[in-house]
């Protein structure tokens, strides 16, 4: 069942917030890699504070399931990509420190 609910839930992160420790705990590396796609797909038109926040959010929470390396890289990643965009910047470096 567990599988199932996990396929579900990190393919639309609106469900995320019911499930999200049980998803966490059960599955911390597929977690991980939807974390990464979500923020990927909220960087892709981002244009607000709120965005960023929600973003940085889920490097935070890849930091927690042990992949801080990788979401660190992420967060520079974009920094750099998007020097322009000083809220994103103010977040990230906020939630990688």
């Amino acid at each position: 069942m567990w599988p199932e609910v996990r396929d579900i839930v990190l393919a639309d992160r609106r469900l995320l917030t019911n499930y999200q420790l049980e998803i966490e705990t059960r599955f911390p590396d597929e977690t991980a890699v939807a974390y990464r796609k979500f923020v990927e797909n909220l960087l892709s038109s981002a244009s607000n504070r709120g965005v960023y926040r929600e973003a940085a959010g889920y490097l935070v929470r890849m930091q927690k399931l042990g992949h801080g390396e990788e979401g660190r890289a992420l967060a520079r990643f974009y920094i750099e990509k998007y020097p322009q965009r000083r809220a994103m910047i103010e977040e990230f470096k906020r939630a990688t420190s």
